[in-house]
């Protein structure tokens, strides 16, 4: 079986006691160098404009994860698309970024900013 949870602090100790689940794998928020790397896939597309400023995206998305980032990618395609307003620029990107998601301030609820 595998299972997966937000909140370890929050299971029954029953389920964690030897023989049932065994195996504790923590799995960290993304750092600066992974997020570019989903960001830089993202902007490839020919839907975003050229003169994005990767490096302001990246220090704005700090406690995403993957899922986070192409959910708020997907969503501003969708959007774009839908209002038929060209290319995504700096700005549209930005909004997208710093708009609130419920999904995104439920799990960052503990989010430390990065320094640098």
């Amino acid at each position: 079986m595998v299972a997966a949870t937000n909140r370890l602090d929050k299971l029954d100790e029953a389920l964690l006691r030897s023989g049932r689940l065994d195996l504790h794998v923590h799995v960290p928020f993304l750092d600066k160098n992974a997020r570019r790397w989903f960001i830089e896939k993202f902007l490839q597309y020919d839907v975003y404009e050229e003169a994005i400023d990767v490096d302001l995206i990246v220090s704005l998305t700090a406690g995403m994860s993957g899922a986070d980032l192409e959910k708020v990618h997907r969503e501003t395609v969708l959007q774009t698309l839908s209002k038929n307003t060209g290319k995504i620029g700096q700005s549209t990107l930005l909004s997208s970024y710093l708009r609130p998601s419920a999904t995104v301030l439920s799990l960052n609820k503990s989010l430390v900013w990065e320094i640098n």
